[in-house]
């Protein structure tokens, strides 16, 4: 039973410190708050996600770590990226400019971004790249969530083990000992 008490030990100190990021290489301050964590991009990118796209020029978007917030690329400078679904807009940090957001175009052209844009742009709005197309699931596996699995069957078997180990002891029948009385043998 201590052997299992000992093994339950060191299992939970491994996932203990499975869950922890000894050497993480993050980036708090990423241009619209991404986060490479959450998986909003991947390091392999060579095109900003989605959701920023519109806060950059044309090849200006570093994916590792990622592009700053206080950044030139990020918005040029002249602002602060805001992340949405149409893809990202940027605020200026002028508050006596007279426009409040501007987008960078495919071109890397800045372009000011009014309330009539975004209204065009959600009802315009096609998740294309974002989702799949309808019928069609894209299967995802977590490696996190698979080994915690794989560490709940492990549990599950240790601890039948030692149910068995346990009830297995307690039923065994000493065959050296004679009966007390006749009626023992029927």
């Amino acid at each position: 039973m201590r052997l299992y008490l000992l093994l339950l030990i060191i299992l939970c100190m491994f996932i203990y410190s499975k869950n922890k990021l000894i050497e993480p290489i993050t980036n708090k301050n990423c241009c619209g708050g991404m986060s490479l964590e959450r998986g909003d991009y991947k390091e392999t990118f060579t095109e900003p996600p989605k959701k920023w796209r519109r806060c950059f020029k044309p090849y200006r978007w570093n994916s590792m770590p990622c592009t700053s917030r206080d950044s030139v690329d990020c918005c040029g400078g002249e602002g602060s990226c805001r992340p949405t679904k149409f893809g990202g807009k940027c605020q200026s940090n002028d508050i006596n400019d007279p426009v409040k957001f501007f987008i960078y175009d495919e071109n890397g052209v800045k372009k000011p971004y009014t309330r009539d844009d975004e209204l065009y742009d959600r009802r315009n709005y096609k998740a294309d790249d974002e989702e799949q197309s309808e019928g069609e699931e894209e299967e995802t596996t977590d490696s996190e969530d698979i080994f915690y699995i794989i560490v709940l069957i492990i549990v599950l078997l240790l601890g039948g083990a030692a149910v068995y180990n346990y009830y297995s002891k307690k039923k065994s029948v000493n065959v050296n000992l004679k009966p007390s009385n006749e009626f023992e043998y029927l």
